[in-house]
């Protein structure tokens, strides 16, 4: 055998292969089908706003790193520039808010929180179907 005939047969190794980009995490099916009337929405506070936002974020997949897609029905501009400026928000791709780590934290452990209306307000978020008391006028389909 000749040297041309022995390079031949070395095995060439392959050029390494590029990493993949990242897919962008799934977002959950959204349970976010109704909203409350603005009548309704512009009278939350205390107990009752923070269940709403809770549903609302989970309604969103937001815990997961969703955009939140429908937040101009839900979302007060005041309530916006806060949570932006305290680094919980920031605009995603679509131009929608997204929970920040620090976002998801702050909401997740956030004190006084009912139970019982999160689970109240999730219901009535994607069923339209509200309970007694919860809200005064029915619910908007998006």
């Amino acid at each position: 055998m000749d040297q041309d005939q022995d390079q031949e047969n070395i095995p060439v190794p392959e050029a390494p292969k590029a990493p993949k980009a990242p897919k962008a995490p799934k977002s959950p099916p959204l349970a976010l089908r109704y909203r409350l009337h603005p009548d309704d929405n512009y009278q939350l506070s205390g107990e009752r706003l923070k269940a709403h936002t809770q549903a609302f974020i989970a309604a969103c997949g937001a815990f997961q790193g969703a955009e939140m897609p429908r937040w101009k029905a839900d979302i007060g501009q005041s309530a916006l520039s806060y949570h932006r400026t305290k680094g919980n928000l920031v605009t995603g791709p679509t131009g929608a808010p997204m929970l920040t780590p620090q976002g998801v934290e702050f909401f997740r452990s956030r004190k006084g929180v009912s139970s019982v209306l999160v689970e109240s307000f999730t219901k009535a978020l994607s069923s339209g179907e509200a309970p007694a008391g919860l809200v005064k006028k029915p619910l908007t389909k998006l």
